[in-house]
C-alpha cells in the first residue's frame, strides 16, 4: 500500500473516531474475528438453504450459500481491520488494554503468597 492511500485511509479513519477507544463489544469483536464471521455466515447459509425450494435447482442454491459465505467473510475482515485498528492506538499509546479479573494483575491478598 502506498503513503498516500495509507495516509488517506488513517484520515477517513480519524473522521470517522478512529482514535476513540474501543467499545466493550469492539474489544469482544477484535478478539474473536474469524468467530464473527462463522457466526454472521452459518444461520444465514443454513436458511438459505432451507428456503431453496426443490424446483429452484443448484444454481440457485449455491448462489446463495456462497452470498452469504461472502458476508460472513466482509463482518469477519471488518473485525480483523478493528483489530488492526486497536494495535495502532496502542502502538501510538493512545491507549491501553484493561486487565482481565484474574490475569495476574499484581495485587494480592494479605496473609497469602
Amino acid at each position: 500500500m502506498g503513503r498516500k492511500s495509507k495516509d488517506a485511509l488513517v484520515a477517513v479513519d480519524r473522521l470517522l473516531g478512529g482514535l476513540e477507544p474501543p467499545t466493550r463489544f469492539q474489544r469482544l469483536v477484535a478478539r474473536h474475528p474469524v468467530a464473527v464471521g462463522f457466526a454472521v455466515a452459518v444461520p444465514l447459509i443454513l436458511v438459505s438453504l432451507v428456503t431453496v425450494r426443490p424446483g429452484d435447482g443448484i444454481a440457485d442454491a449455491l448462489f446463495f450459500v456462497g452470498s452469504s459465505a461472502a458476508l460472513g467473510a466482509v463482518f469477519g475482515g471488518t473485525a480483523y481491520a478493528e483489530r488492526l485498528r486497536q494495535r495502532r492506538l496502542v502502538a501510538q499509546g493512545l491507549y491501553t488494554f484493561p486487565l482481565r479479573p484474574g490475569s495476574g494483575s499484581g495485587l494480592r491478598r494479605r496473609g497469602r503468597s
